[in-house]
C-alpha cells in the first residue's frame, strides 16, 4: 500500500505563485470558507485554484463537491451537440446510481461488455457517456476521480431511510470497510436523522478514519468531545 504525503506549505505557495494567485488573499478566503485544510491535497488544490481564478472567491466546504460536479456539467454541455441541460437531473441520477452500484460491488472500474452493459440499459449508457465525470478506461468505465464516485454514492444513500442506509453501510453495527470513505461524505450531507450520534454509539472508530475533507474541524472536535465524555462516563479505558 502506498500513501501520498500531503503537500507542504512551500509546495502550495509555489503552485499558487505559478498560477498568478495572491497567496494572502487566497488563504484568507480559504480559511473563511473552511476549505484551508484541503489545500494539502493535490486534487482539491488544483480545483480550488481554478475556481478562485475564475470567481476571485471560493465556495463553502459544504458546497464544494456540488460545485465541482456542476462545473464538469458545464464543460459537458459545451461539448455535447444536443441540449444536455434538459437532461440535467436524469444525468446526475444516472451517475448516482452507477456510483452506488460500484460502491456495493467494491468496484473502481466496470467492465464494458459484462458488468456495465448488463447492469444499465442503453438510455443510461448513452447519457452518462456525455459526462466528463465518467470515462472510458481500457475495456471498462470508471469515474474520473474516486472522490466523485464516493460523493455520488453518498448522495444516493442520503435518500434512503435511516434503517435502509444503516443496512447498506454497516454489519452488526460495524462499518463495512468499503464504505468508510463514502460515509465521510455521507456525514456531511443533510439527513433526516442523527448519523453522528449513531456512529458514536455504535462505531466511533469509523469517525476517526474520515479524511479532513469529509468532516470539518469543528465537527471533528465536537465528535471527539462526545466520544471522550461517553468513555469517561462509562469508565472505559480510552
Amino acid at each position: 500500500i502506498y500513501v501520498l504525503d500531503k503537500l507542504d506549505n512551500d509546495s502550495i505557495r509555489t503552485f499558487l505563485d505559478r498560477k498568478g494567485i495572491d497567496e494572502s488573499a487566497f488563504y484568507h478566503d480559504a480559511k473563511a470558507k473552511k476549505v484551508d485544510e484541503l489545500l494539502s491535497n493535490p486534487f482539491y488544490l488544483t480545483k480550488l485554484s481554478d475556481i478562485y481564478i475564475n470567481d476571485r472567491s471560493l465556495p463553502n466546504k459544504s458546497e464544494l463537491m456540488d460545485r465541482l460536479i456542476a462545473e464538469g456539467f458545464e464543460l459537458d454541455e459545451n461539448k455535447y451537440s444536443g441540449d444536455l441541460n434538459e437532461q440535467y437531473n436524469s444525468l446526475f441520477k444516472s451517475l448516482e446510481t452507477i456510483a452506488f452500484s460500484m460502491q456495493l460491488m467494491h468496484k473502481y472500474v466496470l467492465e464494458d461488455r459484462t458488468e456495465y452493459q448488463e447492469l444499465f440499459d442503453d438510455d443510461i449508457r448513452k447519457l452518462v457517456k456525455q459526462s466528463g465525470l465518467f470515462k472510458r478506461e481500457k475495456t471498462g468505465w470508471s469515474f474520473s476521480h474516486n472522490n466523485f464516485r464516493e460523493y455520488l454514492a453518498a448522495k444516493k444513500l442520503s435518500r434512503f431511510s435511516k434503517e435502509e442506509a444503516i443496512e447498506v453501510f454497516s454489519c452488526d453495527s460495524f462499518i463495512k470497510p468499503s464504505w468508510v470513505n463514502a460515509l465521510g461524505y455521507f456525514a456531511g450531507l443533510e439527513l433526516s436523522w442523527d448519523l453522528q450520534s449513531w456512529l458514536i454509539d455504535n462505531s466511533p472508530s469509523a469517525i476517526v478514519k474520515f479524511e479532513p475533507d469529509r468532516l470539518d474541524k469543528s465537527k471533528r472536535i465536537e465528535t471527539f468531545k462526545r466520544i471522550f465524555t461517553q468513555y469517561e462516563n462509562d469508565r472505559i479505558h480510552f
